[in-house]
Protein backbone atom coordinates (compact mmCIF):
# COMPACT_ATOMS: atom_id res chain seq x y z
CA UNK A 1 0.00 0.00 0.00
CA UNK A 2 1.39 3.43 -0.82
CA UNK A 3 2.84 5.33 2.16
CA UNK A 4 0.48 8.26 1.53
CA UNK A 5 -2.54 5.99 1.91
CA UNK A 6 -1.13 4.44 5.08
CA UNK A 7 -0.48 7.90 6.54
CA UNK A 8 -3.99 9.09 5.66
CA UNK A 9 -5.47 5.98 7.29
CA UNK A 10 -3.38 6.52 10.45
CA UNK A 11 -4.48 10.17 10.60
CA UNK A 12 -8.16 9.19 10.40
CA UNK A 13 -7.76 6.50 13.05
CA UNK A 14 -5.95 8.87 15.38
CA UNK A 15 -8.76 11.42 14.96
CA UNK A 16 -11.45 8.81 15.65
CA UNK A 17 -9.60 7.54 18.71
CA UNK A 18 -9.83 11.02 20.25
CA UNK A 19 -13.61 11.21 19.84
CA UNK A 20 -15.22 10.86 23.31
CA UNK A 21 -18.44 9.40 21.89
CA UNK A 22 -16.55 6.72 19.98
CA UNK A 23 -14.41 5.87 23.00
CA UNK A 24 -17.47 5.61 25.21
CA UNK A 25 -19.19 3.29 22.74
CA UNK A 26 -16.25 0.90 22.41
CA UNK A 27 -15.62 0.91 26.14
CA UNK A 28 -19.28 0.08 26.73
CA UNK A 29 -18.82 -2.97 24.47
CA UNK A 30 -15.73 -4.01 26.41
CA UNK A 31 -13.20 -3.30 23.67
CA UNK A 32 -9.75 -1.92 24.34
CA UNK A 33 -7.98 -0.33 21.39
CA UNK A 34 -4.36 0.73 21.63
CA UNK A 35 -3.28 2.93 18.72
CA UNK A 36 0.26 3.47 20.00
CA UNK A 37 1.63 0.45 18.14
CA UNK A 38 1.61 1.95 14.63
CA UNK A 39 1.22 0.20 11.32
CA UNK A 40 4.44 -1.84 11.45
CA UNK A 41 3.52 -3.51 14.75
CA UNK A 42 -0.11 -3.91 13.70
CA UNK A 43 0.97 -5.63 10.47
CA UNK A 44 3.13 -8.03 12.48
CA UNK A 45 0.29 -8.74 14.91
CA UNK A 46 -2.18 -9.43 12.08
CA UNK A 47 0.25 -11.84 10.41
CA UNK A 48 0.69 -13.68 13.71
CA UNK A 49 -3.07 -13.88 14.26
CA UNK A 50 -3.67 -15.12 10.71
CA UNK A 51 -1.05 -17.84 11.16
CA UNK A 52 -2.53 -18.82 14.52
CA UNK A 53 -6.13 -19.10 13.36
CA UNK A 54 -5.79 -20.12 9.71
CA UNK A 55 -5.69 -23.78 10.73
CA UNK A 56 -9.31 -23.61 11.89
CA UNK A 57 -12.33 -23.93 9.64
CA UNK A 58 -14.96 -21.16 9.67
CA UNK A 59 -17.31 -23.57 11.43
CA UNK A 60 -14.79 -24.19 14.21
CA UNK A 61 -14.45 -20.45 14.71
CA UNK A 62 -18.22 -20.03 14.87
CA UNK A 63 -18.42 -18.02 11.64
CA UNK A 64 -20.81 -20.39 9.88
CA UNK A 65 -23.57 -22.59 11.13
CA UNK A 66 -22.69 -26.27 11.22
Amino acid sequence: MPPTVIRAWEDVLNTVMKDPKFLASINKLGFVINMSTGTEKLNELLKEEMARYSRFTPEELGWKKK
